[in-house]
């Protein structure tokens, strides 16, 4: 760990205890904690998993030791800077320069499961590949259509397989859907706490803990804790937070919106959701077949709301929202596509918008808190009208 990274992971503890004393938070911080710490056992198969987007159910029922590389830490080391253009996906790039720095390819029990969505995907696949990793990649469409399609589901039984026969595991469907229970339970938990007054910076990084932990019903209560200790919502949160993906110990935008008195807002720059298994759960044919096909249906919902993955623009949601604030990391190019369309919507609608276009360095803190303060305004006078 370098100490730009000590730095941002000290800067989220000490955000949480000043401007949260009063949350029973202490778990969540150990689990934060613990995860930067987390080391590979050579005695046992490990895997790494870069970015989003392979369901975490088939990571979680293999049952063995697991290090999520989000991305969201400032870190380029000389590899980085002579493999990547440098206008190239900055979370791709923080996520392969914590790989190449903290791990060792020579490990024979390490396996990096990386999801390639992009060409600096693909850049960062290609080294890996050389360099001795033992890389099981998924090629991933982010143009989904609206039914889910045999490539995807081909490419989900290509992954399961070659995950357990990598790690030379076979898991029973029983497993499955015991690992299904218990993310459901996580999905409703933080339902219900994003359905409170909980402000959207703390339930946007207990989202990120979700990653974090392998147990998942200590996870769950405690989430549940958080969530009955805070209030009801009182009215609808209409500002949306949306665009590029913003990853903790990334927390330069939510600490502004926070400081500015916007605690609660709608972020889709979150982590994914847990995945939903009611129609799984509540299904009487439990059939292996029929069990893999509602994974699949569920998955490919799943991968279309992320916005990781997708960039399919819900023009009613925009509609209905008193304001819009796209968060774009400098590099990442299919967000500026978007990001031009969604303006447009709003432009035709009247509802305020403001693009941030941002890296995961400090320089430009003070100028975004001057335009989103000018921004909070501006909705509020929208609003009064």
């Amino acid at each position: 760990m370098n100490d730009m990274q000590h730095k941002q992971i000290e800067s989220v503890n000490s955000i949480l205890n000043k401007e949260f004393p009063h949350m029973p938070m202490s778990y969540f911080l150990t689990v934060w904690q613990e995860y930067w710490n987390k080391k590979t056992n050579p005695d046992i198969p490990n895997i790494v998993v870069m970015d989003m987007g392979i369901p975490d159910i088939y990571i979680r029922a293999l049952e063995l030791n697991t290090h999520y590389i989000f991305g969201g830490s400032y870190q380029e080391n000389s590899v980085t800077q002579e493999i990547f253009p440098q206008i190239s996906d900055p979370i791709v790039k923080s996520a392969f320069s914590l790989l190449v720095s903290e791990y060792n390819p020579q490990q024979k029990q390490l396996t990096v499961v990386m999801p390639v969505h992009n060409i600096t995907a693909r850049k960062a696949l290609s080294f890996l590949s050389e360099a001795g990793f033992n890389v099981l990649s998924a090629e991933q469409n982010i143009f989904l259509s609206k039914e889910i399609s045999d490539e995807f589901i081909d490419e989900q039984n290509e992954i399961w397989y070659t995950l357990q026969q990598t790690v030379q595991k076979a898991v029973a469907p029983k497993k499955l859907l015991q690992y299904a229970e218990a993310i459901n339970g996580a999905y409703h938990a933080l339902v219900k706490l994003e359905e409170s007054n909980c402000p959207t910076f703390l339930t946007s990084f207990i989202r990120q803990t979700y990653y974090m932990v392998s147990d998942l019903e200590k996870w769950s209560m405690e989430v549940r804790h958080i969530a009955e200790k805070s209030s009801p919502k009182t009215e609808n949160q209409s500002l949306l937070l949306t665009g590029s993906p913003i990853l903790f110990p990334n927390t330069k935008l939510l600490s502004i919106l926070q400081s500015l008195g916007l605690e609660k807002y709608q972020n889709h720059c979150a982590v994914p959701r847990p995945c939903i298994y009611d129609d799984l759960l509540n299904s009487k044919d439990m059939h292996i077949n029929s069990l893999y096909s509602k994974l699949h249906e569920i998955h490919y919902w799943a991968v279309n709301q992320d916005i990781s993955h997708s960039f399919i623009v819900n023009a009613d949601e925009i509609k209905h929202s008193s304001g819009v604030i796209y968060h774009l990391l400098k590099g990442q190019l299919s967000y500026a596509y978007e990001a031009e369309q969604i303006e447009k919507i709003c432009i035709d609608n009247g509802i305020p918008f403001v693009l941030i276009e941002t890296d995961y360095t400090d320089a430009d803190t003070e100028q975004i808190r001057i335009r989103l303060e000018a921004f909070t305004e501006l909705i509020m006078q929208s609003s009064a009208s």
